[in-house]
């Protein structure tokens, strides 16, 4: 529970610095999706 709390408050905390972005993270657990949370592609480039 205090962790969906603790979430709560980083998301309120970017929308009142008015970042357009939420980046939950890797992983596709349940709560992230019932936070508002959706797919995205993520690429990977290695350099050599």
């Amino acid at each position: 529970m205090r962790g969906i709390v603790l979430l709560a408050y980083n998301i309120r905390h970017a929308i009142e610095s008015h970042k357009t972005v939420f980046d939950f993270l890797r992983g596709n657990e349940i709560y992230k999706y019932r936070m508002g949370g959706h797919d995205t592609t993520v690429y990977k480039l290695k350099a050599q």
